[in-house]
């Protein structure tokens, strides 16, 4: 597998890969980008931050994109129909990694979808990061689940400045209300619909599962900015995220 970022989410992969003896060519920013001059149709993992994609698509070669394996947080779908990359696989990562350097904690079974998800669920399953195939509807649901996980705790851990675990002791009561926001927004505007209970506890037992993490919002463009605007367009009213946003934005 080429992994191009070598951030904390490439360098985790990385690891696991050498530590399984698993094949693993790492892209960073200065070495590797000969490994896409090759003929296509085989998986490239895309490891940078959702924020890094449009500097990255000008650096790829043409002739790779349909080998995309993009596994970014945060609602992609737009900018990808924007730049033609409607159809490139897909994956939702259930992996914490608190530092550079960290082989990372692993959740629940991983997502992919696409041309290339079940080369990149093997891989990812050979590093000890269980992943599975998906049909389009059930990523969708996968990947809303994950867009509402990341924007609610990278919003609290900024707002409190506490890791996720912390959040889900010390605020245990801000959770219900700010992910039934959110949920109405996915509800609204993709017709995804979670049980309240349900979509619940799988947030918290992530959450609790990778403890010591703190996500933050550097790629809130794609994340609570994107529920922020969603919500007028669709006139659902968020006031508990926005007013969180706000003094965030205050602070």
């Amino acid at each position: 597998m080429i992994v191009i970022g070598a951030g904390r989410l490439g360098t985790a992969l990385s690891i696991r890969a050498r530590e399984a003896d698993v094949p693993c060519q790492l892209v960073t920013r200065e070495v590797g980008w000969d490994l896409l001059d090759g003929e296509p149709g085989t998986p490239v993992l895309v490891a940078a931050r959702a924020g890094d994609l449009p500097g990255l698509l000008g650096l790829l070669p043409v002739h790779r994109r349909d080998d995309l394996v993009l596994v970014q947080d945060g609602m992609l779908r737009p900018w990808l129909v924007e730049h033609g990359l409607a159809r490139v696989t897909r994956g939702v990562l259930t992996v914490a990694v608190d530092e550079r350097g960290d082989r990372g904690v692993v959740g629940r079974r991983s997502a992919c979808w696409g041309v290339h998800a079940a080369a990149a669920a093997r891989w990812l399953g050979a590093l000890g990061v269980p992943a599975e195939e998906l049909v389009w509807s059930r990523f969708v649901a996968r990947e809303v689940e994950r867009l509402i996980w990341i924007s609610t705790f990278g919003l609290l851990c900024e707002r409190f400045d506490l890791t996720v675990a912390e959040v889900c002791r010390a605020h245990s009561e801000v959770l219900p209300p700010l992910v039934g926001e959110l949920s109405r927004v996915c509800r609204r505007s993709m017709g995804i619909d979670f049980p309240l209970v349900d979509l619940l506890e799988r947030l918290v037992g992530f959450a609790l599962t990778v403890g010591s993490s703190r996500p933050d919002l550097a790629d809130r463009e794609w994340t609570n900015d994107w529920f922020s605007h969603t919500a007028r367009a669709r006139r659902v009213g968020i006031p508990l995220h926005d007013d969180l946003l706000a003094a965030v934005d205050q602070a």
